[in-house]
């Protein structure tokens, strides 16, 4: 905590610097690009916060410190393309709390590109989420299927043989 404190401290200082090398004549585009640029120099400098990008969102930067204070978990979920995403979700998340936070991943990324929509609830009707070829149910944790940091989840095509049983 006390190096995210410094770095915050020292990029406050940067930032005051900043204003008095810009003055009161800099626009408004002015104060923005130089805003970045110090966003951007805190987090390449601050090690726990290596993995955010420049344009993050601040869901973003609460996840990843939750993750480095061990109140949450990082999980991989392997595409069916050979893809692979992150997610970051609390430790005592529950499937659904998991496909949540896959949802607001890709209209994360949706937004930043610009590309075409993502039916995610087509998504959800074809694929479950799979843990070691078992299909999690999603009201259980996570950790009761043995799920921790670093795991690795795999969208699998639905088993309806499975319902009818």
């Amino acid at each position: 905590v006390s190096l995210v404190v410094t770095s915050f401290w020292v990029f406050l200082d940067m930032a005051a610097d900043l204003l008095k090398t810009l003055g009161k004549t800099a626009s408004h585009e002015d104060f923005i690009d130089a805003t970045k640029k110090l966003i951007k120099l805190l987090i390449e400098k601050e090690g726990c916060l290596k993995d955010l990008k420049a344009d993050c969102s601040n869901d973003e930067v609460c996840s990843l410190i939750a993750l480095h204070h061990g109140q949450a978990m990082k999980i991989k979920l392997l595409q069916g393309d050979g893809g692979t995403i992150s997610v970051i979700v609390p430790q005592d998340s529950t499937v659904r709390d998991f496909k949540k936070a896959v949802a607001r991943h890709f209209l994360l990324e949706m937004g930043k590109r610009r590309s075409t929509k993502i039916s995610l609830r087509y998504v959800w009707k074809t694929y479950d989420v799979t843990y070691h070829g078992d299909y999690l149910e999603d009201d259980q944790k996570l950790i009761s299927y043995g799920i921790k940091n670093k795991s690795t989840l795999e969208f699998r095509p639905k088993s309806y043989r499975r319902k009818l049983l």
